[in-house]
């Protein structure tokens, strides 16, 4: 297959995503909910199996297991990275990052398919990473969908049990939440150098701290989010706690985990060298 092909296909898809970006911004994550998200996470996968099973040799599944798209993908994700970085107000949910995922699940689909079909040394980490990096991405972009975050707000010695969404929407606690103290620790310059939130729910004491959630449930997680801003050598009265659902953070992690192991076994068994007359090695 000529590259001019290929990129021409690829051309017209992100002409398409572009297009998609421009006119619509945003995509409408609520619409792609459970379990619409999982019914097009499941036909995509089949979709490229059956064209590996029935069809190895068509164009479109040349397309989607060359590795020179494996290097387009790459470079466009890096660029959109980058440009990303440089937005004021980036947007997780455009059209042009979304379909670049789908472009790379697709393609990473394609590559892990037709390399488990053959003989090849060192399957188990090949399966590991490429597998792994396959469910963690495609679970990170599906359940992106079903992740909500509310935001509440609590007051030192007074029980809350309501959270609050961007659009007033509600969540309850199953049990209510006391803020029994905040602690702040100052540099000498008198900036904060960390804090911490004790709390009590349902009568069992947890600690708060940036980026150390409480776990509530299999899905949900509290945060510490911010809290009341006062001068040195006092403590606030009140914070701001996030509440997390993501149903499908563990499935993440199981691909993340996946990964790891792959990288192990890859660091344990090292990379075969390559054959003297321009062989090809077989990792």
């Amino acid at each position: 297959m000529k590259k001019a092909v290929l990129y021409k296909w690829w051309g017209i898809y992100f002409a398409i995503a572009l297009v998609c970006r421009l006119a619509f911004g945003e995509c409408p994550a609520a619409f792609f909910a459970f379990p619409v998200n999982a019914a097009l996470l499941f036909a995509g996968m089949a979709g490229v199996w059956v064209l590996h099973k029935e069809k190895p040799q068509s164009l479109p599944f040349k397309i989607l297991s060359s590795p020179d798209t494996t290097f387009l993908l790459l470079g466009i994700t890096f660029v959109t990275c980058v440009v990303m970085g440089f937005e004021l107000s980036p947007s997780t949910a455009s059209w042009w990052l979304v379909m670049t995922l789908v472009a790379m699940l697709l393609h990473l689909s394609a590559v892990v398919f037709r390399g488990l079909a053959v003989k090849r040394r060192h399957k188990l980490r090949f399966a590991l990473i490429h597998v792994g990096l396959l469910v963690a991405l495609g679970t990170g972009l599906a359940g992106s969908a079903d992740t909500r975050e509310w935001r509440m707000l609590a007051v030192v010695g007074e029980p809350v049990q309501q959270a609050f969404d961007a659009r007033g929407g509600r969540a309850s606690l199953d049990e209510p939440l006391v803020l029994q103290a905040f602690d702040v620790d100052y540099y000498p310059d008198g900036t904060p150098q960390n804090y911490t939130a004790k709390v009590t729910i349902g009568g069992r004491e947890a600690i708060l701290k940036v980026n150390h959630p409480h776990g509530l449930s299999w899905s949900k997680d509290l945060y510490l989010a911010d809290y009341e801003h006062v001068p040195a050598g006092m403590q606030p009265r009140y914070c701001v706690l996030q509440l997390v659902e993501e149903p499908w953070k563990w499935f993440m992690w199981i691909g993340i985990w996946m990964m790891i192991a792959g990288s192990l076994l890859l660091f344990v068994q090292g990379v075969p060298a390559l054959q003297k007359k321009g062989g090809d090695a077989t990792v």
